[in-house]
């Protein structure tokens, strides 16, 4: 009975041993770092069942906009797994408007009135997730393992304009660089 079980462990050790060698040569064992440095925004008609890219010519009911960023790589790791980290955090989100918006001044921080969208499918969440601004912040600041070719993240109003009117906002990204980078946006009618 004795050698029984010591058959069976060793049938056991067998079979584990390739399950975990090659789990371990999935481990990533190099690292580098991506830059934030080149952003883009348009605009987002958020009044269907997720953001749709429009353009400034067309007005929308629910509005939203969209932030490209294309990262710059600092080396080119071929297949290896590369536990890639950012060489410049996101610090701050703003929102400003660049014309009067809704009684305010130019100039004036709407950010409160926006949240991040993330997407159905996205950590295999079946359905979207809304995220404050400083939530995503820390989200897009987690080191990964995924090579980002580019990734948008969609910010959307929660609070309509009061009334029908044009809209211009300005994003502003501050960085732990003490860099920021302005993204500015056409004028665009809200309904």
């Amino acid at each position: 009975m004795k050698q029984y079980y010591l058959h069976l462990i060793g049938m056991l050790i067998i079979g584990f041993v390739p399950l975990i060698f090659d789990h371990c040569s999935k481990i990533c064992l190099y690292e580098s770092f991506y830059l934030n440095t080149t952003w883009t925004g348009q605009h987002l008609d958020n009044s269907g069942a997720s953001p749709v890219a429009v353009t400034a010519s067309s007005p929308v009911a629910g509005y939203g906009l969209r932030l490209r960023n294309r990262p710059l790589f600092n080396a080119d790791t071929g297949d290896r797994c590369v536990f890639w980290e950012s060489g410049n955090f996101i610090t701050n989100i703003s929102i400003v408007t660049t014309a009067p918006f809704d009684g305010l001044p130019a100039g004036s921080d709407i950010s409160a009135r926006f949240v991040a969208r993330l997407p159905a499918g996205y950590n295999d969440e079946p359905y979207a997730q809304y995220l404050s601004l400083t939530e995503i912040i820390t989200l897009a600041n987690v080191p990964t393992t995924r090579f980002l070719r580019d990734y948008n993240v969609d910010l959307v109003m929660t609070d309509p304009a009061v009334s029908a009117q044009i809209f211009q906002p300005e994003v502003v990204l501050a960085f732990n660089d003490n860099t920021t980078i302005n993204i500015g946006f056409e004028a665009i009618s809200l309904q």
